[in-house]
């Protein structure tokens, strides 16, 4: 015998979705948004400093 799948078309109600997420084992897991930087936004404000360093010395330099 062959077995249908035991799927659904369309959109669940709130209450079906309630349920799956009470038992879920990551329920609560990604309750909470973060918002973390990215590494694209670390590199780019190492490289903004580094290069206000490189001018600040570079600015120091010539007047010494």
């Amino acid at each position: 015998m062959i077995r249908p799948p035991s799927s659904q078309l369309g959109q669940i109600t709130k209450a079906e979705r309630a349920d799956i997420l009470a038992v879920s084992p990551m329920a609560g897991k990604y309750d909470e948004t973060l918002d973390r930087k990215s590494a694209f936004e670390i590199l780019s404000k190492r490289a903004e400093s580094a290069a206000l360093e490189a001018e600040q010395a570079e600015a120091k330099a010539l007047v010494e």
